[in-house]
């Protein structure tokens, strides 16, 4: 496959259960990758199987689809009625925000179950295009299922290269036995021994699949971090408050990441001495064990909670932050994608750190980006408080590696990303 020149046409198949218009760092990084793919290789186009989504998700973003190139055709199948459910009855809300382990267990488990929904539907539609043949398959393996997906696309097109992208590993290589059956490991491992490239975003999480599955070989795992619009951050001119000082948190809080009830702990004793200083802003969409802590807590007049936000409306607010909140995740697997954005927004950040292996810790550490902390109240709060003195004093810049980088840029990723899809060195 040749850029530019070659008139003659590639056909893509993409799967993604994630996809425009919702928007998160998913439906993001699907928006991204084809618009830059697209504009690189005129030549291609590309078929996208994903599901018809609700408009009871949180993460609904219709702004997404106006990037779409005119190359990608979009199809969308039944999710299946757990989906709907899903959305209508709360699972993620109530698994978010309910204190009993027993019942967000129930809650996680039917998020998982709902996520099994397409494959039926999607298996039906690969099974209609059976009759024309893909150059090259493209799958985000999140959720895990659409690894079956895979499996199937792969037999109906046995030349085309298949590239498989994890994302963040939610579930541990090492666990899938016990998860999903010694099955779902079969197929696992027989995709990933067949594909061209499987993508993840740490080096942890490779060696744990090599670890795993030995008939693997070790070419297959590529690891690629990052996505973000440079562009947009050089565009947004920071507009810092001299008289306030502003922790940012972008995102979701996540059950699988640290705990958020010492950062608000923490919070409540540094506003009571220096009330008229500090203020946080949490962009994202609401999680109800934090809004019930900020209540709890008497916080409401310290903590600003926006819902979710377009990527538009993010880059402003990290801009102009002061310290940028970042909380890590007890897998060692994953690696927050927010991280990538922080950095390029040349802000200070705040790590606060799940585990002793974590990677999200290490790659702010060695970047001397920010501070890394136990996820304890006395150490966030000597933290913020460390960090506002600098505030105070100008010296925020002098302390940290606040350098402009395209390290994460959406263009390397993509062109990555395009590498292995086209078995050729990256154009993009």
């Amino acid at each position: 496959m040749s850029p530019q020149g070659d008139t003659t046409q590639r056909r893509i198949l993409w799967i993604a259960y994630v996809f425009p218009p919702v928007g998160g760092s998913q439906g993001l990084r699907m928006q991204q990758y084809l618009g830059k793919i697209c504009r690189a290789y005129p030549d291609f186009t590309v078929d996208v199987l994903t599901i018809r989504q609700t408009e009871l998700n949180a993460q609904l973003d219709p702004h997404l689809l106006a990037d779409i190139p005119p190359a990608v055709r979009i199809y969308r199948v039944k999710p299946g009625a757990l989906h709907w459910l899903r959305y209508r009855w709360g699972f993620d809300r109530r698994y978010l925000a309910s204190a009993d382990s027993g019942f967000r267990n129930i809650m996680l488990s039917m998020v998982q179950l709902s996520n099994l929904g397409w494959i039926p539907y999607a298996a039906l539609w690969l099974g209609r295009k059976a009759a024309k043949r893909y150059d090259a398959v493209y799958v985000f393996v999140d959720p895990f299922s659409s690894l079956a997906l895979a499996l199937l696309a792969s037999i109906l097109n046995p030349d085309a290269r298949l590239v498989l992208e994890y994302g963040d590993a939610r579930i541990s290589p090492r666990g899938v036995t016990t998860i999903f059956g010694r099955s779902a490991a079969r197929i696992e491992e027989r995709v990933l021994r067949g594909c061209s490239a499987a993508i993840v975003r740490t080096t942890a999480a490779a060696d744990a699949y090599l670890a795993r599955y030995r008939s693997v070989p070790a070419d297959r795992l590529a690891v690629i971090y990052g996505g973000v619009d440079c562009e947009l951050y050089d565009a947004t001119e920071p507009s810092s408050s001299t008289e306030l000082f502003q922790i940012c948190y972008t995102g979701t809080m996540y059950s699988h990441s640290a705990d958020p009830s010492p950062f608000l702990h923490a919070v409540a004793r540094i506003v009571a001495t220096h009330q008229r200083l500090v203020r946080v802003v949490i962009a994202g969409a609401e999680s109800p064990g934090v809004t019930r802590l900020i209540k709890e807590l008497d916080l409401a007049g310290a903590v600003t909670m926006t819902g979710h936000l377009p990527i538009d409306r993010i880059v402003p607010i990290q801009r102009s932050a002061n310290l940028l909140l970042a909380f890590g995740v007890e897998n060692p697997y994953q690696i927050s994608s927010k991280l990538a954005q922080y950095i390029t927004a040349r802000v200070p950040v705040l790590y606060i750190r799940a585990s002793l292996d974590d990677a999200g810790a290490e790659l702010i550490r060695s970047s001397r980006r920010g501070l890394v902390v136990e996820n304890t109240v006395g150490a966030i709060e000597a933290a913020i408080v460390r960090c506002l003195h600098l505030w105070q004093y100008d010296r925020m810049s002098s302390s940290f590696n606040l350098s402009r980088t395209d390290e994460f840029s959406w263009q390397r990723v993509a062109g990555e990303v395009a590498a292995r899809i086209t078995g050729q060195p990256e154009t993009l």
